[in-house]
C-alpha cells in the first residue's frame, strides 16, 4: 500500500510550522497519524466529489437547455404545421371556389365578346351588302 511511503509527506503537510513529520509522530501517536491519513483521503475525495459535483450539475445545465431549445423549436413547428393546414384548408374551401368562380365568369365573359363580335360581323356584312346593293 502507498500509506507507508506517502506517510512523511502526509505527516509533513499536517504538522505545524517548525514541527517535524518525527516530532508530530511522537506528539500525536500512530492514532494520530492514522487520524491525518484519513483526513487526508477525505480531503481528497471531497474534491474529487465536489469537482464530479460540478461536471455533473453543468452536463445537467446543457442538458436542460438543450430540451429547452428544442422544446421551443417543437413548438414553432407544431404552430407552422397548424397554419400550414390553416391556409391549406382556407384555399381549399375558400380560395379555390372562388378562381372556380372566376374562371366560369371569364369563360361566359369570352362567349358574350365572342356573340357580340358575331353580331358585329353580321351588322357589318349587312351594312355591305346595303351598300352594294343600293349602287347596283
Amino acid at each position: 500500500m502507498l500509506l507507508p511511503l506517502m506517510l512523511p509527506s502526509l505527516l509533513g503537510s499536517a504538522a505545524p510550522p517548525g514541527v517535524d513529520a518525527a516530532s508530530l509522530l511522537t506528539i500525536y501517536g500512530p492514532l494520530g497519524v492514522f487520524v491525518v491519513a484519513l483526513a487526508w483521503f477525505a480531503r481528497i475525495a471531497y474534491l474529487r466529489e465536489a469537482h464530479r459535483s460540478d461536471r455533473l450539475e453543468a452536463e445537467i445545465h446543457r442538458i436542460t437547455e438543450e430540451r429547452s431549445r428544442d422544446f421551443v423549436r417543437r413548438e414553432l413547428f407544431d404552430s407552422a404545421q397548424a397554419t400550414r393546414d390553416r391556409l391549406e384548408t382556407s384555399v381549399r374551401e375558400q380560395i379555390l371556389p372562388a378562381l372556380q368562380a372566376a374562371g366560369q365568369a371569364t369563360r361566359e365573359s369570352l362567349q358574350v365578346l365572342e356573340s357580340v363580335r358575331r353580331e358585329q360581323d353580321v351588322q357589318a356584312r349587312i351594312r355591305d351588302a346595303q351598300r352594294h346593293g343600293g349602287e347596283a
